[in-house]
Order: structure tokens, then sequence, then C-alpha cells
């Protein structure tokens, strides 16, 4: 009778950071330039192409500093996510098409999490 070695127990993934309460577009700017941050270290930290990565997480940086800092928290994370979904749609790497798209859209996902997570102090 063959018997099956345990499995090892699933380590609990960790808790993203919880922003505090975003007052301001100045706060939300700050909030998204920590995630553009995050997404370039692990770009550059890809088993995909490097390259590619980066440059989709670039060209995410560049339409986010392109946007006015003005307004409230919300409006100005909202005009944020516009600008990010209409990249992700035109957005054209021949090198790493799906990538590219793909690390664009997971930009746009980290800042509509942060902006659901700001719904909790309205």
């Amino acid at each position: 009778m063959n018997e099956w070695p345990e499995l090892p127990k699933r380590v609990p993934l960790r808790e993203p950071r919880r922003e505090p309460r975003l007052k301001t577009a100045e706060d939300m700017h700050k909030a998204i330039r920590r995630i553009m941050k995050r997404r370039l270290k692990r770009a550059s930290e890809s088993q995909y192409d490097v390259l590619v990565c980066v440059r989709s997480v670039d060209a995410s940086n560049e339409v986010f500093e392109s946007i006015p800092i003005e307004g409230t928290a919300r409006d100005y994370g909202h005009a944020v996510m516009a600008a990010i979904d209409t990249l992700q749609q035109n957005y054209w790497d021949t090198e790493g098409e799906y990538t590219s798209k793909g690390m664009v859209g997971d930009v746009g996902s980290d800042i509509y999490r942060l902006l659901e997570e700001q719904k909790r102090f309205t």
C-alpha cells in the first residue's frame, strides 16, 4: 500500500498594504506613486522579458504623471484610472504584445484596488 507524503501547509499570502484615508488629490498621487515604484521593482525582477515589462510600467508611469493633480482624491484617482485603461487598450509593444498589455493591466488593477479600498471611508 502506498502512503502519500504529507503536503506542506499553505503559507498565507501577505496582506497588501492598506492605505489610510486619502483626503486630497496629492495624497492619492503619493499612493499611486508608491504603486508605480512597487510595479517597476516587480517588472525589473520579472521572469519574463524584463525590458518589455519595464517599458510597460514606464509607459503607465508617464501617463500617470501627465494627469494634473487637482480635485478630490477620488476624482484624481478616477482620472488616473481612466488614463491607464485607455493606455492598456492602445498600448502596443512588438516585442511582447500580451506581456506589455498585461503589465499595464496589473498597474490598473492595483489602482482600482486602491480606489475600492478608499470607498470604505465614504
